[in-house]
């Protein structure tokens, strides 16, 4: 199956739990070791809403601190990550907490075509 959005092909899009606030990985292709990370931090000393991408391994990481809300909270645009054989790589993402350390990610990889 193929799924299209104007310019853009999905390359895979899912869902996950996490319990405990645990880093979610998702490898995008282990001959490559192109690797998307999600980390969690819950900083009770302030309400601050922030998301850090850096550079991680082969790949990138995001530092999501107090994303902590029921209605879910994500970005407006795919947010542009790398490069996958050739071609430009976006991440959507969009994460709802259940309490402060369960969180449900919805995440779309895409590539522009």
């Amino acid at each position: 199956m193929e799924i299209k959005i104007n310019d853009s092909e999905i390359l895979w899009s899912g869902s996950v739990i996490v319990f405990d606030n645990n880093p979610v990985d998702l490898i995008i292709d282990v001959r490559l070791g192109f690797l998307v990370r999600f980390e969690f931090i819950d900083d009770i000393n302030t309400n601050k809403l922030s998301v850090k991408p850096e550079p991680f391994v082969d790949g990138v990481k995001f530092i999501f601190n107090n994303f902590n809300y029921c209605q879910g909270i994500g970005n407006h645009a795919p947010i542009p990550i790398g490069e996958l054989n050739g071609k430009k790589l976006f991440l959507s993402y969009l994460i709802y907490a259940y309490k402060r350390q369960t969180k449900h990610i919805h995440y779309t990889l895409m590539f522009k075509i």
